[in-house]
C-alpha cells in the first residue's frame, strides 16, 4: 500500500469522527445524484459508500448512510437496504479485518429498528451447490449487471506494494458482485 493511502487510513480509526449529520444527509444526497445523472441506482453509490465506511472503520458513517438510504421506506425495502449494506460491509474483512468488521456490523445491527432487525435474514441467499451452481454461473456471465463492469484484480504481493484507493475498491467491490447483481435487481423494485 503506497504510504500516502496508509497514513490516510491509519489516522481514521475513530467511528466517532464523521461530520453532522446534516451535512452528512447532503454528502449522501451528492452521491445520489450523481449516480442517478449516470443511470445509476441506490445499490451503485450505496455500495460504494459502505465500503467506504468500512475502509474508514466507521461504523457510525455506516449507521448514517443507512438511515439516509431508508428515509421513508417500508420495512421490506429497509430490511433489504440492511442486508445489503451488511453483505457490502461483510467483504470489508480483506482490508480491515475480522475484528473490526465484527465489531462496525454490530454497532450497525444494534442501530437497526427492531421491526428491521427481526426481518432480516441470517444466512446468505447465494449459496451456490452441486444443484445451482450452473444457473448462477450462466446468469453472471450473461447478465449486463455490475459484475461485468468491476474490474476485479487479484490481491499480489507487487500489486500490494503499489495499492491504491481504487485499487481497493476494485478489490472489495469485487467480493461482493453478487450480491450487488441480485440485491440491485431487489432495490429496483
Amino acid at each position: 500500500m503506497n504510504p500516502q493511502l496508509k497514513a490516510l487510513l491509519a489516522g481514521i480509526d475513530n467511528p466517532a469522527r464523521i461530520p453532522s449529520p446534516e451535512l452528512m444527509g447532503k454528502i449522501f444526497e451528492k452521491y445520489a445524484r450523481e449516480a442517478s445523472g449516470r443511470c445509476l441506482g441506490l445499490s451503485s453509490w450505496l455500495s460504494v459508500v459502505t465500503a467506504t465506511a468500512v475502509t474508514l472503520k466507521s461504523s457510525a458513517l455506516m449507521i448514517a448512510l443507512y438511515s439516509h438510504a431508508t428515509a421513508g421506506k417500508d420495512l421490506a425495502e429497509s430490511t433489504v437496504v440492511a442486508e445489503f449494506v451488511r453483505d457490502v460491509g461483510i467483504s470489508g474483512i480483506a482490508v480491515i479485518g475480522i475484528p473490526r468488521v465484527i465489531n462496525m456490523l454490530t454497532a450497525f445491527h444494534v442501530s437497526l429498528p427492531s421491526t428491521v432487525k427481526s426481518s432480516i435474514t441470517s444466512t446468505s441467499s447465494d449459496r451456490a451447490d452441486a444443484s445451482n451452481i450452473v444457473t448462477i454461473q450462466s446468469k453472471l456471465a450473461g447478465s449486463d449487471d455490475l459484475r461485468d463492469i468491476v474490474d476485479t484484480v487479484p490481491f499480489t504481493s507487487e500489486a500490494g506494494a503499489q495499492l491504491s484507493a481504487t485499487g481497493i475498491m476494485k478489490v472489495v467491490l469485487g467480493s461482493v458482485n453478487r450480491r450487488l447483481d441480485r440485491n440491485s435487481k431487489e432495490l429496483h423494485k
